[in-house]
């Protein structure tokens, strides 16, 4: 393993730990894949039927705050569609 992948797999690593300490209840799943032009491939779970597939430069990779935060709003957002779809659709029946 090249120093790159062990540098972006300890930021992987030290990503997940933080989710952890941060009390995150919801178990998510994520992935991270490099790829050989030196992109990242991150997976990261909005909920049981749906993930997100963002294709990443790896200096990018490291701000995991604004990756967090933007993640978190897409998740919030998300939600809030399939909750007034399924609100929508109880009331019509």
């Amino acid at each position: 393993m090249d120093a790159d992948a062990q540098s972006l797999e300890r930021r992987l690593i030290e990503h997940q730990e933080q989710q952890q300490q941060n009390g995150s209840s919801d178990a998510e799943a994520s992935s991270l894949i490099k790829l050989d032009n030196g992109d990242v491939l991150y997976m990261r779970e909005v909920n049981r039927l749906l993930v997100l597939i963002c294709l990443l430069r790896q200096d990018n990779f490291e701000k995991h705050g604004l990756i967090d935060y933007n993640f978190q709003c897409f998740k919030e957002a998300v939600t809030e569609v399939f909750e007034f779809s399924r609100k929508r659709n109880t009331q019509q029946q």
